[in-house]
Parts: C-alpha cells; sequence; structure tokens
C-alpha cells in the first residue's frame, strides 16, 4: 500500500510525534536504566529495588508508542506468498478486512484506557516500587491507542478508495505482486 497519501495528513505527524517520544526519550531512559541496574547487580551486588518497576512500564510505552508509525508505514507482518498473487482490487479488500479487524482491537483499547484514568487517579493506584501513577500509564497508552485507531481509519480509507476505483478494471486479472 502506498502511504504517500497517509504521510501528508495531521494522522501521520500524530504517529510521528509517539514515534519521536519513543527514540529520543523513552528508549534512551530504558537503555540507561538497565545498565544502571545490570551494573548495580553484577558490580556492587546491590540491585535496585525499583528499576524492574521502572523497565516494565518503560516497556509498555515504548512498544504502544512504535504501533503508530508502524501501521501508518505499512510496517506490519503479512503472509506475502498469498498476498502477492491477489489482484490490486483484492488485496484492496485484503486490506480493509485488516484494518476493520485491527480497529476492533485499537478502539476497545483506547475506551478501556481511558475509562480506566479516572479510576486509577481516584483510588491513588501506583506502581509498587517507583511509585508512578497508573492514570499516567493508562492516559499514554490510551493516546496511542487512538492515534492507531486514527491511523487505521486512514489507511481504511485509502483500501477502501482502491477496492472501489473503476481504474484496476483494466488489471484487475494480473496478480498485485507482478504491478
Amino acid at each position: 500500500m502506498s502511504v504517500t497519501a497517509l504521510e501528508k495528513g495531521w494522522i501521520y505527524q500524530i504517529a510521528l510525534g509517539l514515534q519521536n517520544i519513543c527514540a529520543f526519550f523513552l528508549l534512551p531512559l530504558l537503555a540507561f536504566i538497565v545498565c544502571l541496574d545490570v551494573t548495580a547487580r553484577y558490580v556492587f551486588n546491590n540491585p535496585l529495588s525499583w528499576a524492574s518497576d521502572l523497565t516494565t512500564i518503560l516497556l509498555l510505552c515504548t512498544f504502544v508508542s512504535a504501533i503508530p508509525i508502524c501501521t501508518a508505514q505499512d510496517g506490519h507482518i503479512r503472509v506475502e506468498t498469498f498476498y502477492e498473487d491477489y489482484t490490486q482490487r483484492k488485496s484492496a479488500w485484503i486490506d480493509v478486512l485488516g484494518d476493520l479487524m485491527g480497529l476492533f482491537f485499537t478502539v476497545l483499547l483506547t475506551v478501556r484506557s481511558y475509562l480506566d484514568v479516572p479510576r486509577f487517579f481516584a483510588r491513588g493506584e501506583r506502581s509498587d516500587m517507583i511509585n508512578i501513577p497508573h492514570w499516567i500509564v493508562a492516559a499514554f497508552v490510551g493516546t496511542c491507542a487512538l492515534a492507531t485507531t486514527l491511523v487505521l481509519l486512514g489507511r481504511m480509507q485509502l483500501a477502501l478508495r482502491r477496492a472501489l476505483s473503476k481504474e484496476d478494471l483494466v488489471n484487475e486479472n494480473q496478480p498485485h505482486g507482478l504491478n
């Protein structure tokens, strides 16, 4: 799928911003905490009790912040062996179906995360060792899931245009992988 139309929009800019948070803040912090914990554990024989908590939270945030840009750039894995033999129209409908299934998950994750934020805040739930409020993590996960939802909607719109396009009628019998 050509993502050039998606790359020009504000949805892509949100996904790119989340990627930058991941690349320039979360990953370096994660690497630093892991190195610090390993040094404290094996050199000084004094492990950091809070490091495991923080690395788990940072790993979760790193993972969810990378999903929108990976989706926008069509970086997810699919079975190319089957996909390349489909016509352009059929591959577009498969893209629509795949995006629809992804939307089901991301909408549920977005809603659940945002519903948890006020509950976590009201109960004052925090991580065990480092005392990070859970509502912050839930809000971040919800924001990343919302960005992924928006990216999937944009991708689905592009795939629907391809699936319903009249231009493909000439090449309809030619497999997608040969174009």
